[in-house]
């Protein structure tokens, strides 16, 4: 996997985060495949953005484009420094293990994880726990249901969104789709 890791400075992180995401389509069509956000825990105008990419030369391309170069100006971003990654190893700790996984599964909250363990590769879902959270922190409210039916809706979703099950068992496969739908329709 491809990666790049930004670190610049910007004038004010509110008025870098509005560019930042109304250039969302022009870098996915560039080929960013997901990205995450940090910041110095001292100063909110010290940014971290790291990203995968389909290709190192296509990211090379973005960032160096003339049309990027006025949206960091416009951004008020002070001298970026480019850092260009190949994935070499990913490694998560659960359960005193370390566990190798796929970090753009792992980039997804809700996608399943590909885990090898002795050269078995078990494919790892979401906790129902873990889907309701999702759905709580995207705002849906829990309208109740009937035994370990749960029924949660939200103002921008056309229907409800069923969640069966025990908090502490393992999601389904169309439990985690119908989520990740939800999510999606409850942003527009």
């Amino acid at each position: 996997m491809q990666h790049i890791l930004i670190i610049h400075e910007v004038e004010s992180y509110p008025a870098w985060k509005t560019v930042f995401d109304q250039a969302a389509d022009i870098r996915k069509r560039a080929g960013e495949i997901s990205c995450q956000l940090l910041r110095y825990d001292n100063d909110a105008n010290n940014i971290v953005h790291f990203s995968e990419w389909s290709s190192l030369d296509n990211a090379r391309r973005f960032f160096e484009s003339p049309e990027l170069v006025e949206i960091r100006r416009k951004a008020g971003v002070k001298s970026p420094d480019f850092i260009y990654l190949k994935e070499i190893e990913h490694g998560c700790f659960s359960s005193n293990l370390l566990l190798k996984r796929d970090c753009a599964k792992r980039a997804q909250p809700l996608s399943s994880t590909l885990c090898n363990q002795q050269n078995r590769v078990k494919l790892m879902l979401p906790k129902i726990r873990e889907l309701i959270a999702e759905l709580e922190r995207a705002g849906f409210v829990n309208r109740g249901g009937k035994g370990s039916h749960r029924n949660f809706v939200h103002p921008n979703a056309q229907k409800p969104v069923t969640i069966s099950g025990k908090l502490g068992e393992d999601a389904k496969h169309y439990q985690v789709r119908a989520v990740r739908l939800a999510l999606e329709e409850a942003k527009k």
